[in-house]
């Protein structure tokens, strides 16, 4: 993609471009998930420790006390994937990082966030039940410091 082509760029929240050396542009977060998956997938990478600096915390769990819709989640190949957050089932712009937990792609986050009008972080009931751990950071200069557990 050219500079030219950045001029162009219009509001699409399923806009999904590969740019090359693992570089993905996207208008929607939400795709992230999906772009975490296809990369252990054909990396064969089964967890990733995440950083996550953004005004958002983006950690709703829209799977909680739905069992049906973390099955499906959980069972879905990465075409049924692709679907689920093509048209946001779950998985959708502050929800993007509890699906990637529950699949056991993330067991570790590093949080830098700002926002202060909803809960930090994924909740202690999600990370109870995966055994991932999130860490909270202060400032950007913590979060330059954090060193992954390598769970």
């Amino acid at each position: 993609m050219c500079e030219e082509d950045f001029s162009q760029l219009q509001p699409d929240d399923g806009y999904l471009a590969d740019l090359g050396s693992d570089v993905w542009l996207m208008d929607d977060h939400r795709w992230a998930f999906l772009v975490w998956t296809r990369f252990g997938f054909e990396r064969g990478i089964r967890r990733f420790s995440l950083v996550h600096a953004d005004h958002h915390w983006d950690g709703v769990n829209d799977f909680h006390e739905n069992e049906e819709a973390r099955h499906q989640l959980l069972t879905a190949d990465l075409t049924e994937l692709e679907a689920m957050v093509r048209n946001e089932e779950r998985i959708q712009c502050d929800s993007f990082i509890a699906p990637a937990v529950i699949r056991e792609l993330v067991t570790e986050v590093h949080f830098f966030c700002k926002q202060t009008d909803t809960e930090p972080g994924l909740g202690e009931r999600l990370l109870a039940d995966t055994g991932a751990r999130e860490y909270m950071h202060d400032d950007a200069d913590q979060l330059s410091q954090a060193h992954s557990t390598g769970r």
